[in-house]
């Protein structure tokens, strides 16, 4: 440890004797560190990190396939699948968030919040995804079951554990209270925990009401159109593959039903009941029907590549830069090594200058990426991508990469024989 101390030492003074050149040194390595350390945070935000429920390896996102005929789940079909099911502990259905206008009455008159996002969930989407209250309660199913009766008897909502802590100062006394929400009365009855942001990444609701007490009657009850997406938790001991199998089964056995009794929309249509199938995939990470995956799944997946290659250039670069400072330093490493050292200890005296180059580095790039990664976040995606475990466990490969660079010129430096090497001097 005494000569490690030592090396570390003499490499700093080496690199503070060269400003010039560990600057350029390490600015190189920040640019690829950086670049990769900003991208993969947004992947892993957008494409990899599960959802913050309960067991989220156990959800799976049910859809609908057609051959020669499109394949949907209306309300009434999902409805039909969850009650006669027997692979899941339950399916939710989710109509996506919409922006309203948010009235919120109090002492000094009415506040009015414009751009609030809803989320429109079944009662059972909290006991489906595992989720507990931080503050309150969730929906019933009777608080879920008359259609359109917000714009009657009034309904029910749940924030979301941000917009209560900015709207309303985390204050303990705002369940009871009653706000409007498009002109429909509703009483907020709980808060969700911090940190969750819905099922749907990019998408995060400022406020949850019942699905049904929102759509008519009509829509409701409609067969030939889908306007909501689902999702269930699979029993435990039961496959994906299991449950697609049953899946597929039933819901062609309600296919079938629909157009017995004459209430499907497609009865007129030649494709046979063989050509349906559900198709089940893992919902982990959410739904991927969202417009941020859509949009940005395969240009962040290309950018990665990029930087990955500029990472690459970047420690190429730094390994010249490197072996130029060891060719400089070949008399002073044959001398060294003509007094005895070992080539162990000319690796080690030359990585302690790279491993402080690379450490520079990663420090630099570190603070760039979470600039860049909170900006555009903010700016573009609505969701926190900050994730330490990841954030730490890229730093640590990409330190692993940048001393890697620095490994070249140090073995470089131990193959020269000494002798020669003075000899010509």
């Amino acid at each position: 440890m005494q000569t490690l101390w030592q090396d570390l030492r003499y490499g700093a003074r080496m690199l503070m004797k060269q400003p010039g050149f560990t600057l350029i040194a390490a600015l190189t390595l920040a640019l690829g560190i950086g670049a990769n350390t900003a991208v993969f945070t947004l992947i892993n935000a957008f494409l990899l990190r599960a959802l913050p429920v309960a067991n989220p390896h156990e959800l799976v996102v049910i859809n609908a396939r057609g051959q020669g005929t499109p394949g949907i789940i209306s309300f009434p079909m999902y409805r039909d699948l969850r009650s006669r099911q027997d692979v899941f502990t339950d399916i939710l259905a989710s109509a996506g968030t919409d922006s309203v206008r948010l009235s919120i009455p109090g002492e000094s008159g009415t506040a009015e919040v414009d751009n609030v996002q809803r989320g429109l969930v079944t009662a059972n989407y909290w006991n489906v995804l595992g989720v507990q209250p931080a503050l309150g309660r969730f929906f019933t199913e009777d608080e879920d079951r008359i259609p359109n009766s917000s714009a009657t008897s009034g309904s029910l909502a749940v924030l979301s554990y941000s917009f209560w802590e900015r709207q309303f100062g985390r204050d303990p006394n705002v369940l009871g209270r009653t706000v409007l929400v498009n002109r429909n009365l509703c009483q907020v009855i709980g808060v969700a925990p911090r940190g969750f942001f819905g099922e749907l990444v990019g998408s995060e609701p400022d406020l949850w009401v019942p699905l049904v007490s929102f759509y008519s009657s009509e829509l409701l009850e409609n067969r030939g159109g889908q306007f909501t997406a689902e999702m269930g938790r699979l029993k435990p001991g039961v496959s994906r593959e299991q449950a697609q199998t049953a899946m597929t089964l039933l819901f062609r056995q309600l296919v079938q039903a629909e157009r017995a009794s004459g209430l499907s929309r497609d009865s007129g249509r030649v494709a046979p009941v063989e050509n349906y199938f559900i198709q089940l995939e893992p919902g982990a990470t959410g739904l991927s029907t969202g417009l941020l995956r859509r949009t940005f799944t395969q240009p962040l997946w290309i950018i990665m590549a990029i930087v990955a290659l500029v990472l690459l250039i970047a420690c190429a670069n730094v390994a010249n830069l490197l072996l130029a400072r060891a060719v400089a330093r070949q008399r002073e490493i044959d001398i060294r090594k003509a007094l005895g050292a070992q080539n162990r200890d000319v690796l080690k005296l030359v990585v302690a200058q790279g491993m402080k180059l690379a450490l520079l580095g990663v420090g630099i790039g570190l603070a760039a990426a979470l600039g860049l990664t909170r900006l555009m976040t903010t700016l573009l995606f609505n969701v926190s991508a900050t994730d330490p475990l990841v954030l730490a466990g890229v730093v640590s490969v990409l330190t692993f990469v940048a001393l890697l660079a620095c490994w070249i010129p140090a073995r470089r430096a131990t193959k020269v024989d000494p002798m020669i090497a003075l000899r010509s001097e």
